[in-house]
């Protein structure tokens, strides 16, 4: 019933979400076939190179529609260039499939192809670029496979697709940005309060640590897998009067001044 309600109002408002948006158009190109041979001709003449970057985020519907065009480009003496990390496709953002990379390049094997590797990171110093490299190699993702598929009873050949994505994951970093630093801290308590205390003196304790290095509160940055866990951080940071900045604090809506002029407006 509310789907039906909201598509009811998108008509009567003439309202189309950007998630509907990939539907229609396959709808209109393959089910009322408007004229492809003509709109595609049209659309080639009018746009002779594409450049697609992100290419991991772009999903199965999004990459057909979008295909007859291209192949019509290509086949003329145009060019399409897509750039693309199979590694950040496991969020799946918006549908995002980490095959199309590879399925793009085997639909377009009859045409002068050209395939490069971005291995030199120009973003991180040397130790952190050294860690990453440890942590994806063939030989540490065989190990881990093999203790979590031994642990989980699972006969699926995860290495295989898992070392096939992470093939060129091995990065150079530039000589001019050595240094870095890099500490892992497994959390073995048994309960969940313990594992939190311990995680708590742990953040204390590093921020401690780079205060006396010199690094200033802005220079510091905490990173959680879920935006709960960000919470509790901030509320352990404010208790010990540290200044916290983050996506909820940044938000006006969440502001202590605008929630008591909001509560006051009730009573007017």
């Amino acid at each position: 019933r509310v789907s039906g309600g909201l598509e009811d109002i998108c008509r009567r408002e003439d309202i189309l979400f950007l998630e509907s948006l990939n539907k229609q158009a396959r709808w209109l190109f393959q089910e009322q076939a408007l004229g492809l041979p003509e709109l595609y001709s049209r659309l080639a003449v009018r746009f002779r190179h594409f450049l697609i970057d992100e290419f991991q985020d772009t999903s199965s519907l999004q990459w057909e529609n979008l295909f007859m065009i291209i192949e019509e480009i290509i086949s003329t003496g145009g060019s399409l260039f897509y750039v693309g990390d199979r590694k950040q496709a496991i969020y799946r953002f918006r549908a995002g499939e980490a095959s199309l990379i590879e399925t793009v390049k085997k639909r377009f094997a009859g045409f002068d192809l050209k395939e490069e590797v971005l291995n030199k990171n120009y973003r991180s110093r040397q130790e952190i670029v050294g860690f990453n490299n440890i942590i994806f190699s063939r030989e540490n993702l065989k190990r881990f496979i093999a203790q979590k598929q031994q642990a989980d009873n699972n006969d699926f050949d995860l290495f295989t697709c898992a070392s096939e994505v992470f093939k060129f994951s091995d990065q150079i970093f530039r000589q001019d940005r050595p240094g870095g630093f890099v500490k892992v801290l497994p959390l073995s308590d048994k309960t969940r309060q313990e594992r939190d205390e311990h995680l708590r003196e742990e953040i204390f304790n590093l921020i401690k640590d780079l205060r006396e290095r010199g690094f200033l509160f802005k220079d510091i940055a905490l990173l959680a897998r879920k935006n709960e866990q960000l919470e509790v951080l901030s509320a352990w940071l404010i208790e010990q009067g540290i200044p916290v900045e983050s996506e909820k604090t940044l938000n006006i809506k969440h502001n202590f001044l605008i929630k008591q002029l909001v509560s006051l407006l009730k009573f007017l």
